[in-house]
């Protein structure tokens, strides 16, 4: 699953558009998600949290839900990550 985690802070705020590592990992769990991988971490600061605090809390977050260390994808901040998509054929 791929999940915003940045710019959540302050909650009261910025709860209807961006959600916080754990809630990304309960997302991530509740559609059985296999692997996470927490976007926009480290590019800019633009809201109340640290730079790199939402990898470290999606990271903590993950782990805690049981997910492996294999089913964090953590790419080194600031490198584009091409994504595969597969796209449906109509019938």
């Amino acid at each position: 699953m791929l999940s915003g985690i940045c710019a959540y802070a302050p909650r009261k705020l910025l709860r209807s558009a961006h959600a916080s590592p754990g809630e990304a990992v309960e997302m991530g769990k509740a559609i059985k998600a296999k692997s996470l991988r927490g976007t926009h971490r480290g590019t800019i600061e633009y809201s109340q949290e640290n730079t790199f605090e939402p990898a470290h809390r999606l990271c903590k977050a993950t782990f805690n839900a049981g997910y492996q260390d294999k089913a964090i994808v953590r790419p080194p901040v600031e490198e584009t990550v091409a994504l595969y998509v597969l796209k449906q054929t109509s019938s």
